[in-house]
């Protein structure tokens, strides 16, 4: 099962691809702002491509 995490509720934005419960590739860039232009760039990168059967999104205090 691929997992897909994503976490932009601070000034980085984050995206992990797990397979079973490894990590296969991740994303971390601090920003600031602009997160809704650089997510979706952001987690079609990873490595191996393809869907993830889950996602998991992070829903702290933030601007995005």
């Amino acid at each position: 099962m691929r997992q897909l995490v994503i976490d932009s509720a601070s000034e980085a934005c984050s995206a992990a691809l797990f397979e079973a419960g490894t990590a296969t590739d991740h994303r971390h860039e601090v920003i600031g702002r602009g997160h809704a232009e650089r997510l979706v760039p952001l987690i079609a990168q990873p490595a191996g491509g393809g869907p993830a059967d889950v996602i998991f999104v992070g829903r702290g205090p933030g601007s995005f």
